[in-house]
């Protein structure tokens, strides 16, 4: 459409031309006057330099004051119209995209229709996080937390603050081992108990070696300031995409209470895309964050950073 527009503006104009002078144009190569071989196009004349083409008053084809200006007012606007269909067509196709996030068009409510990548936020029967309630005793082995090494770097990705871990910490869940590979956090908390939300909730995200996940969420009450924490938080990047080495030592352990015993169900990702098959272990226990770190953290994402809790359907909580 682009190509053809152009040749058009441009034959007209040379017939304009032609018209007014009573000759004939210049022989010309058509074909390669308005595409090139590789597919390019030619500029159209401006407005200035049809006009200019036109014969002077010592040529031998002279025209009126009138024949130039109406040329002139034809040029401008044929070069008008040939503004407007670019415009039109640089136009074409394209569309806002909306990111996920926790606000706006891309809230919790609206991931699902944001990508197809994104659909079973929306379809999912198993998602994350949920109300636990209706506990079910199961008799659930203690989990062995030998959490060693510390967290490398922090990092603010605009949607959570996120602590990287040295690589080779590993939990064993159904005979299998998780290695830990980053915790970050929420406030206020995503999974509920007993309809309850907490200030904060930590997420220490585990893989298998098949790329399997499990997540041991810790929720925290208010009270004391956090030692592990407030270390944390004394190098929190304070702008979306920045990140820093942790200076101070931080180790998963320290962000566990001291009571291990713990929730189980399946879920999937709190994030787009959503992905389930994710087992949650939910700490029963709650350490204390003060308000301070809270309201420290919430003004650094910008405000709430939480998914709203989704249907447990058929699930089942362990305890």
């Amino acid at each position: 459409m682009r190509i053809a527009a152009i040749a058009v503006v441009f034959v007209a104009l040379i017939a304009f031309g032609i018209y007014l002078t009573g000759g004939s144009s210049p022989e010309e190569d058509t074909s390669s006057s308005s595409v090139a071989a590789t597919g390019a196009v030619k500029a159209s004349p401006s407005p200035s330099a049809v006009v200019e083409s036109l014969p002077r008053e010592n040529s031998s084809a002279k025209i009126s004051d009138e024949q130039q200006e109406h040329a002139k007012q034809m040029a401008h606007g044929m070069a008008a119209q040939h503004a407007r269909h670019e415009n039109a067509m640089q136009g074409e196709g394209q569309e806002d995209t909306v990111h996920w996030g926790y606000r706006g068009p891309g809230a919790p409510a609206n991931w699902s229709s944001l990508s197809a990548d994104y659909a079973i936020c929306g379809s999912g029967r198993n998602q994350s996080p949920v109300d636990l309630r209706g506990f079910v005793d199961a008799e659930l082995p203690v989990l062995d937390f030998n959490y060693s090494g510390m967290a490398l770097e922090i990092l603010n990705n605009g949607h959570t603050v996120q602590a990287n871990y040295v690589p080779g910490t590993v939990l064993v869940i159904d005979g299998r081992g998780f290695e830990l590979k980053q915790f970050h956090f929420h406030a206020p908390s995503e999974n509920l108990i007993d309809g309850k939300s907490y200030p904060l909730e930590a997420h220490l995200v585990h893989a298998d070696k098949d790329g399997n996940l499990a997540v041991v969420s810790v929720l925290y009450e208010l009270g004391d300031a956090n030692n592990a924490l407030a270390r944390l938080w004394s190098q929190m990047p304070e702008k979306s995409g920045d990140k820093a080495i942790l200076n101070a030592q931080v180790k998963a352990g320290e962000l566990l209470p001291k009571d291990r015993d713990y929730y189980r169900f399946n879920g999937s990702l709190t994030t787009p895309p959503c992905s389930q098959g994710v087992i949650w272990l939910v700490m029963k226990e709650h350490p204390t964050v003060s308000r301070q770190q809270v309201e420290q953290f919430s003004r650094v994402l910008g405000g709430p950073n939480n998914r709203p809790a989704q249907p447990l359907n058929a699930r089942l909580v362990l305890e």
